[in-house]
């Protein structure tokens, strides 16, 4: 799967005013870092996409639940093989560390989400 490259500001990148690309491995993680970016029901083309309602905020279990099919719903993933999360309610984040094994291999990442 190829993709546009984007950076970690968000914007996307270009090299030489050309739009650099990614593909495969680099594809997942990018697309794992978009899907955990963004609250349920802010993604016009599927409402049903994103980390939590706000009815859900309180219960980090559900939370959790979430991140873990938003990874899984990622093109490529084959298997979660290891998952931590810490809450940190001065900051309303939930830090999570991750390692999917893909059709391509192993990603690891870590993200920040916002609850």
């Amino acid at each position: 799967m190829i993709d546009i490259k984007i950076g970690s500001d968000g914007d996307i990148i270009l090299d030489g005013g050309d739009l650099k690309l990614v593909d495969n491995i680099d594809s997942f993680a990018q697309g794992v870092s978009i899907r955990l970016g963004f609250m349920a029901g802010e993604w016009f083309k599927d409402d049903r996409a994103g980390i939590v309602e706000n009815e859900e905020f309180q219960n980090i279990d559900i939370v959790n639940s979430r991140i873990r099919t938003e990874i899984m719903n990622e093109f490529g993933a084959v298997s979660i093989a290891k998952y931590e999360s810490t809450f940190n309610a001065e900051t309303r984040k939930l830090d999570v560390i991750f390692e999917v094994n893909t059709i391509w291999g192993t990603s690891t990442g870590e993200k920040g989400v916002l609850i």
